[in-house]
């Protein structure tokens, strides 16, 4: 069975949220069902989940199916704003095409469409919302497979994220595990480091055991010489 996904929330999360790896949606089937169910209410189904938003604070589209990945037509069915815009978003990033992004009226929405195409900061750079220019940063980095542009966020706790989730997933570096302000995230990337040394025998890249006494959290430090400390390597 295909996994269904609502459109609708697909829409939200482009639009507004962080997300610190490549949000390109794959292959599944995405239906969007809006029904009023008072004058001033409107209630959008998610699989299990309902969720009520005020009728006066966003335009509901009348029930619609899309099946994903959607080409430039399905975008062009969609009559409420935000989901054609994050429509084009999702096309312009899975198909490469540039000239797509430019026909997202969202000022912001289209400047991160055009800085992941384009690996260009910059633009990153010239959103006016800082939570959305930092979400900017956070998709180029794994766009690009560059930790740099994870160094270019600004809220602190989604920097460290960043930059945890980029050794820990595409390139292990125990360097970048002490300059993470989070604690709790320090020591996951050191045990990480540590558990990468012993177990593909002191592969590049990480920590030795010995150095299980970095980690602050005094339970997984335990645990950590208990693990490895006795190992010879």
């Amino acid at each position: 069975m295909k996994k269904t996904i609502i459109f609708a929330v697909f829409a939200v999360l482009v639009a507004g949220c962080i997300s610190g790896t490549d949000d390109t949606i794959q292959n599944p089937t995405a239906t969007t069902a809006a029904s009023q169910s008072s004058p001033t209410s409107t209630t959008l189904h998610a699989g299990q989940t309902t969720t009520t938003v005020s009728a006066e604070d966003v335009e509901v589209p009348t029930t619609m199916t899309i099946r994903l990945p959607a080409n430039i037509t399905n975008c062009l069915t969609l009559d409420n704003i935000t989901y054609r815009e994050a429509c084009y978003y999702d096309v312009a990033n899975r198909e490469k095409d540039i000239t797509v992004c430019d026909k997202i009226g969202a000022k912001n929405l289209q400047l991160k469409c055009r800085a992941r195409l384009e690996e260009n900061p910059d633009l990153c750079g010239q959103i006016d919302t800082l939570t959305e220019k930092d979400w900017c940063y956070s998709t180029m980095a794994f766009k690009w497979n560059k930790i740099k542009y994870c160094k270019m966020i600004f809220y602190q706790p989604l920097k460290d994220k960043c930059v945890l989730d980029f050794v820990l997933d595409k390139k292990s570096d125990p360097m970048e595990c002490f300059g993470l302000a989070d604690l709790d995230m320090r020591d996951k990337c050191i045990y990480y480091h540590i558990d990468l040394y012993v177990n593909k025998t002191g592969a590049e890249g990480g920590i030795k055991p010995k150095l299980c006494g970095l980690i602050s959290n005094m339970t997984l430090q335990v645990r950590c010489n208990q693990t490895y400390l006795n190992q010879k390597f």
